[in-house]
């Protein structure tokens, strides 16, 4: 059950999926600084993200990167999600 105060607040905004990864990664570096992700690994991350968007899943062997985004109104990204899925396991970052 959802309150009906958040289901009210929530219409404000957008949730999607693995639409905007570059973007999501810059937003975590601006906010927490450099230090967060350190570049050779954001480099991997970036390359796996990408890689796994150009083959057809398979369920078995799925490990990829993946990215979910919070988008207001206007359609700015006002937050957002990394992490890595090894099958039906999730590892936010």
């Amino acid at each position: 059950h959802v309150a009906k105060s958040t289901r009210k607040r929530a219409r404000g905004f957008r949730m999607s999926v693995n639409e905007a990864f570059d973007a999501v990664v810059s937003g975590c570096i601006e906010q927490h600084g450099q230090d967060w992700l350190h570049p050779p690994m954001r480099a991997v991350f970036t390359a796996l993200f990408h890689r796994e968007r150009r083959r057809p899943p398979d369920r078995a062997s799925l490990t990829c990167m993946t990215s979910f985004e919070l988008w207001d109104t206007e359609g700015n990204l006002v937050a957002g999600e990394i992490g890595c899925v090894n099958g039906c396991c999730y590892t936010s970052f």
